[in-house]
């Protein structure tokens, strides 16, 4: 069988696979019986004595000879009825159905085997790609060669197997064999199909337009504060893989919060590295060879990397997940300048290796036995799917890096540890889950794109991996837009990144950016007499596309038609749905009325000041035609239905100090003592507003009518600003309960009210008169934004106090 790299693939998949070529029907023989089952499909049986008559240039076999079968029957050849028009695919073959039962034994089609047989003429040679798939086991021969043998139990799916026939002119022999355990017994082929580009597409979209809201307000992503930078860097790398613009909001605002935030553990560092490196930007050059310095110097004696200090607090052993990581950050950052030592690299190496398991013989999805041996997450542990791949990437990352400069002892020693590690990741693939091991579903997918393109291949474990895959996971992302794994440790942020990252092929030396976000918005009233149009984030280009039949019909002058409205101006005006607040004209464009305006297109652009949902709505003033001789024409007023648009890239320059914040907080967790008059839930209490995390918060109970939190230090603080942040500070949450209206008492006795800005990515700050020395601050909450207090739970994020800019 002939392997072609896939643009060859996509090239022949552009016509049908079927032309200028003549698919006879499938004959069928069985039952033979097979007490293996699906455990095994190895055992010939009489009929494959035949396969050197379907070699080159042999007419193929006696189809009238008769057999004998299960329970000693007599079994011949038989023709399958094919329907009009269909040609490689004839449908799902369902043995049962089309055998006859041997008298006497029961339950005859399990634990049983079934050949099929056809022709395929063609008038020259050609590469024909198909899909099959089985239940169960399956073997395949074209021209006596076999070209797929596979062992295992499981349903009928046309996506288990991509092949590629590589026809011969003239007459070519084709012979499956399925071997059945139980059940249902079935097979199936049919033309490779290429998943569609857009479908793709869409589907990145959408999982950005899933994370951009929920980013929270000091520019961070992710519930895991122990962790650090890391969440929010792996986020900021994925997200411009995916293609935002560097200049982006959300880009902008975690830059910031990766400014403010050092990274102290291996999967951050190594993260913040490859968003710096993605990022390309030379003011950063300096910092990302500072962290790439410091990363170098974690690698231990293995060779490997571990934490280096467990976010929990305490030492675990170098591991293949760490080291991988940290191999994605160090070619990122030579790709961007920086350079690694080859030592370290070498060491690296030797380290992977180590994980490799013992190896096993396993049959091949291109016939015969090969030896076996997937990775493991530490040196003696069990393979698994995502260490797998985890440790095919670390050796190809590693034997890149180094070309003619690998040491001759690993040279050979990485090459038959990756033959055998692909050769357990192609018995073991799979989509639905991660092989060996119950968690890192989405890992082990991100994990299949890493070794597809690292190592550029375009067929894994027997399938065209990136469209298969895809096509995977476009059909698992959720109505969100999100992914979360099948099995356990679920995470829909990091799952959804992952799953982002394999649809951008990110490891791929050519991927970027696809556009997201830079989709057209438009009209959907299908009677609006005015048609909008938007696109783009910051800012929004808004534009009038279109006027209705009915519209241009009764507002174009005699002799005009055609040529459209006579226009004094359009306004465009913005109101927020979430926020509530009054509309705003936010652009006038002027028009001629002395002649009619044909096609121009009156347009706006606009930079909302905060994220949600705007309406946006555009009033044409037009002149309506005379309606006699001598008489003036008609001031007319026509609106646009409100055109809805999700805005996530609103930026206000002062969001970018957000993460500042907590380094300039003068509250010490520790010399404070947190009150409050109640709390939601156990994981909501009082001191929960005092400790640094934008991800957890201080909720009153939901009957509470007059909620308060009080602080009471055990030292004085000088302060001269109070910084409010809502209990759910992210974009995601707009029409969550919060505070409107909250009296703040000083020292007991200095009363002052603030009212809170609605939007939940802004704090509220409160400038005292003039420093002042606390010793205790109360809040008391007077009312809930569109809410009643005393029916929800409304509280704070964090409270800041900060002395100076």
């Amino acid at each position: 069988m002939m392997r072609l790299p896939l643009a060859a693939i996509l090239a022949l998949c552009l016509t049908s696979p079927t032309v200028a070529q003549e698919w006879g029907p499938w004959w069928v023989l069985g039952p033979y019986d097979h007490p293996q089952g699906s455990g095994d499909v190895s055992r010939p049986y009489s009929v494959e004595e035949t396969l050197k008559t379907m070699e080159p240039g042999f007419e193929g076999p006696d189809l009238e000879r008769v057999y004998r079968g299960k329970g000693g029957a007599r079994i011949a050849w038989k023709p399958l009825a094919v329907e009009p028009g269909r040609a490689l695919d004839v449908g799902p073959i369902e043995f049962a159905q089309v055998l006859e039962a041997p008298e006497g034994v029961e339950r005859w089609s399990d634990e049983a085997v079934a050949y099929l047989y056809r022709v395929v003429q063609t008038t020259r040679a050609r590469e024909v790609p198909i899909n099959l798939g089985s239940d169960d086991c399956v073997r395949l021969w074209l021209n006596g060669e076999l070209i797929l043998d596979r062992a295992v139990a499981r349903g009928l799916d046309t996506k288990d197997h991509s092949l590629i026939l590589s026809l011969r002119s003239g007459v070519n022999h084709l012979m499956v064999k399925v071997a059945n355990g139980n059940g249902q017994w079935a097979f199936q082929m049919v033309p490779w199909s290429k998943f569609p580009q857009p479908a793709i597409d869409a589907a990145i979209d959408r999982g950005v337009e899933y994370l951009l809201p929920l980013q929270y307000l000091d520019g961070s992503w992710g519930d895991r504060p122990e962790y650090g930078s890391g969440y929010t860097a792996f986020a900021t790398y994925a997200l411009l893989k995916c293609g935002l613009r560097r200049d982006h909001p959300a880009i902008r605002r975690a830059v910031a919060y990766l400014r403010a935030e050092p990274p102290q553990f291996t999967y951050s560092l190594a993260c913040v590295i490859l968003a710096l490196a993605e990022l390309g930007d030379p003011d950063h050059t300096a910092r990302l060879e500072e962290c790439l310095d410091e990363l170098v110097s974690w690698q231990e004696s293995s060779g490997r990397w571990a934490y280096p200090t467990h976010p929990a607090g305490h030492y675990l052993p170098s591991d293949i997940s760490n080291s991988l990581f940290v191999a994605l950050a160090l070619r990122a950052a030579e790709k961007a300048g920086a350079r690694v030592p080859p030592r370290a690299w070498h060491a690296l190496m030797r380290g992977a290796l180590e994980c490799l398991s013992g190896k096993s013989e396993v049959t091949a999805f291109t016939g015969g036995r090969v030896d076996a041996a997937g990775f493991g997450y530490r040196p003696g542990h069990a393979p698994s799917g995502s260490m797998t791949t985890a440790g095919i990437s670390v050796l190809a990352m590693c034997e890149q890096a180094l070309g003619r400069e690998i040491a001759v002892k690993y040279r050979q020693k990485s090459a038959m540890a990756r033959r055998s590690a692909l050769a357990w990741l192609d018995h073991n693939m799979t989509w639905g889950g991660n092989p060996g091991h119950n968690a890192h579903h989405y890992f082990h997918v991100y994990g299949i794109e890493r070794v597809g393109s690292l190592l550029g291949l375009d067929i894994l474990g027997g399938i065209n991996w990136y469209w298969d895959g895809a096509e995977y996971l476009v059909g698992a992302q959720a109505e969100d837009g999100s992914w979360t794994a099948t099995q356990a440790g679920k995470d829909p942020m990091v799952d959804t990144l992952l799953a982002l990252l394999f649809l951008r092929r990110a490891t791929a030396p050519t991927s970027g950016g696809s556009g997201a976000g830079g989709r057209v918005r438009e009209t959907a009233e299908a009677d609006a007499e005015v048609m909008l149009r938007a696109t783009g984030e910051a800012p929004v280009a808004v534009w009038i596309s279109g006027f209705s039949k009915d519209l241009l019909a009764r507002l174009e002058w005699p002799g005009e038609e055609g040529r459209g409205l006579r226009i004094e101006r359009v306004e465009f005006a913005v109101r927020h749905l979430e926020l509530g607040g009054p509309e705003q004209i936010v652009r006038v464009c002027a028009g001629n009325p002395a002649r009619p305006a044909g096609q121009h297109r009156f347009a706006a652009q606009h930079t909302f000041p905060s994220a949600g949902e705007w309406a946006v709505v555009a009033r044409v003033h037009a002149l309506a035609p005379p309606r006699e001789e001598g008489f003036e024409p008609e001031p007319v007023v026509v609106a646009s239905p409100e055109l809805k648009l999700r805005v996530e890239a609103a930026l206000d320059p002062e969001t970018l100090r957000y993460p500042l914040d907590r380094e300039r907080n003068r509250i010490v967790r520790g010399r404070v003592r947190v009150m409050a008059s109640s709390h939601h839930g156990g994981g909501q209490k009082a001191d929960r507003a005092i400790d640094g995390s934008y991800a957890t918060r201080w909720h009153c109970a939901l009957d509470d009518a007059e909620p308060w939190i009080r602080l009471t230090f055990s030292q004085r603080l000088k302060a001269d600003r109070l910084l409010l942040t809502h209990a759910r500070p992210r974009a995601t949450h707009r029409a969550a309960p919060r505070p409107a209206r909250v009296r703040v008492v000083l020292n007991r006795r200095k009363v002052l009210e603030v009212e809170m800005n609605a939007d939940p990515m802004r704090k509220t700050e409160l400038v005292f008169e003039r420093t002042e020395k606390l010793s205790q601050l109360e809040l008391r909450i007077l009312g809930s934004r569109d809410r009643l207090v005393g029916s929800d739970a409304v509280g704070f994020s964090e409270i800041q106090i900060l002395e100076g800019r």
